[in-house]
């Protein structure tokens, strides 16, 4: 993928949560490949839904969702399926399977593929992100910054292009959350399209990250 092919397009969004709240109102963000945004919202203000509008989890009202070139609609699930394989992320959807062990959550977007992976490769991930110690342990018994790791460590494995960040840092020790904005920074690096959202409560510095609001309905 070019690097300036746009990854994201939401055009002129109208849409409400899931408790039927009104949030956006004709909002417009786009974002590059290999670009990282940082979104910062309190609580309330849109983010999750514009996650959740991105992973075609809602529908605008009026506007329409653009992801790799192609509209997320209702009417075709294929595309769909295909749009959320290059998706990875932490929180929301993106969530652990709590019954599976550490090494089949990290693997299973290859799984959902048909894809396999050597044990050597399943290995070096899992040490890179220091979990290959809790590789049989099942995800539930993980700390919360486990759990952020192993999210991580999944969309490495996958080489998906586009990471939806969902508040990486909170209720983290400010020793982890140097580590996490560590790792965010080697993935922004490496090509990954970035896109955090946050409170703003905890910094996160990522070079050459466009920094957006969402105020009144709007992303700014």
């Amino acid at each position: 993928m070019n690097n300036r092919d746009k990854i994201l397009e939401l055009a002129e969004i109208t849409a409400s949560n899931r408790a039927g709240i009104g949030v956006f109102g004709e909002m417009n963000f786009s974002l590059f490949a290999g670009e990282t945004a940082i979104v910062v919202g309190a609580s309330g203000t849109g983010k999750t839904t514009l996650a959740e509008l991105i992973l075609g989890e809602l529908r605008p009202e009026f506007g329409s969702v653009s992801v790799f070139g192609r509209i997320v609609g209702r009417k075709n699930e294929r595309n769909l399926k295909d749009i959320r394989q290059k998706i990875g992320g932490v929180g929301g959807i993106f969530d652990l399977i709590p019954n599976r062990s550490v090494a089949e959550n990290v693997i299973y977007p290859l799984i959902i593929k048909g894809e396999s992976v050597s044990g050597n490769r399943l290995r070096q991930i899992l040490m890179q992100f220091n979990l290959h110690g809790r590789r049989k342990d099942k995800a539930f018994r993980l700390t919360r910054g486990e759990k952020i790791l192993a999210m991580l460590a999944r969309s490495v494995i996958a080489d998906q292009p586009l990471l939806i960040i969902d508040e990486p840092l909170e209720r983290l020790s400010p020793e982890l959350s140097d580590r996490i904005v560590e790792i965010l920074k080697r993935l922004s690096a490496a090509g990954h399209a970035l896109l955090i959202l946050t409170n703003g409560k905890t910094p996160i510095e990522i070079p050459s990250a466009q920094i957006n609001h969402i105020r009144d309905g709007k992303i700014l």
